[in-house]
Formats: C-alpha cells, structure tokens, sequence
C-alpha cells in the first residue's frame, strides 16, 4: 500500500481523524491495538485480523483492507467494505462507490460513513467469527463467478453483432448459443435466425 504523502496531503489530518473516528475498534467486543499511524494510513490488529484504513494517494478514496494474516491469500487480496455489504445486500455492494475526500470536513464525514460501514457490516469478521468469514469468502467467489460470467457475455455480445453484419450464421449461433440463459429477447431472434438459416443452408 502506498503511502507516501505531500505537505497538503498531511495538513488534511487523515491519521488523526481516522484514529478517532475508528477507536471503537480498541474497545471491547473487538478490542484490536492501533500498530501503524502514517500520514495515509493507520492499521489495527487483534483477533487474528488485520484492518487498515487508508485514505489513496492519487484518488483521494477512502478505503478499508481487512484480512487475516494466516492467510496468504487474504494478505494478497484483502477484503474491502464492498465485500462486507455483499454477505447481506449483493445490490448495494455493486452500487458501493469509495467516497474521495479531498479536504478535512470531506474526511470527517467520509471517515464517519466508513467507520459507521465497518460496523454495520463487518462486527462478525472484526472478531474472527468462523460463520462470518464462510459467509464472506461465499459472497466473494459468487462475485468472482458472476465477473466471470459477465466478462463471457460481452465477450460473446461483441463475436456475435461481428458475426451478424458479416451474415456468418455459424458464428452468430455459436457465439449466443453459449450465453443463451441470458440473451436479450431480439438476441434470441437473432440465435433462432441464424440457426434456421443454418439448418435451410445445410
């Protein structure tokens, strides 16, 4: 994580603000240790977990990182408060937009949001609930998966409308005829035209 600053970066007092407005993490049911204050980031650990909140040095976002340290590849990828909404509302985990603060009553109120976020979302995770992380690690490959899918169906989309103005119906029926659980209404006319143009070629 980057967090190298400038002299306006640091007149801004994200550490400050952030260390306040995230204290309720030292306090029991989490009882975590502040270990790292920097200009653009301050960490906790306790519980096996390990949170940082950060404030980005080019975007100005706001942003959390939660993960557990045992797990390389939690520590790689860690978990953002997007994954956090996605374990009890997917709808607004793809609407989650990181608040960019780039003055100090900008900070104050995004840092409130986030803090208020972490505790909505995340008191399981925050103390290493076995349940809680299932739940999580649950909603993320979801998420994954569904990127995958949807990567396919624009992949598929642009090979088809190619395929379609160049009148190549073997390729049109092949490219939708993947993704036809999901095709639009006029897509599955287009499917069932090139297929009956196949089949009166043939």
């Amino acid at each position: 994580m980057i967090v190298a600053m400038s002299t306006n970066r640091d007149a801004l007092g994200f550490a400050r603000l952030a260390t306040a407005e995230f204290s309720f993490l030292t306090q029991p049911p989490f009882a975590m240790t502040l270990v790292s204050e920097e200009p653009l980031a301050i960490r906790f650990e306790g519980n096996g977990i390990a949170v940082v909140v950060f404030h980005d040095r080019l975007s100005y976002e706001l942003g959390i990182a939660l993960w557990r340290p045992v797990s390389a590849t939690e520590a790689s990828s860690p978990y953002t408060i997007s994954d956090l909404i996605r374990v009890t509302d997917p709808v607004a985990a793809k609407r989650y937009r990181r608040f960019a603060a780039t003055s100090t009553s900008a900070l104050e109120h995004g840092l409130a949001k986030l803090a208020d976020d972490l505790r909505t979302f995340g008191s399981g995770v925050l103390q290493n609930d076995p349940e809680s992380y299932h739940r999580l690690s649950e909603a993320r490959e979801g998420a994954v998966r569904e990127f995958g899918r949807d990567q396919r169906m624009r992949t598929g989309r642009v090979a088809a409308e190619a395929a379609w103005l160049a009148r190549d119906w073997y390729k049109v029926a092949e490219a939708y005829g993947g993704l036809e659980e999901r095709l639009t209404p006029a897509e599955r006319e287009r499917l069932a035209y090139a297929r009956r143009k196949l089949l009166s070629d043939a």
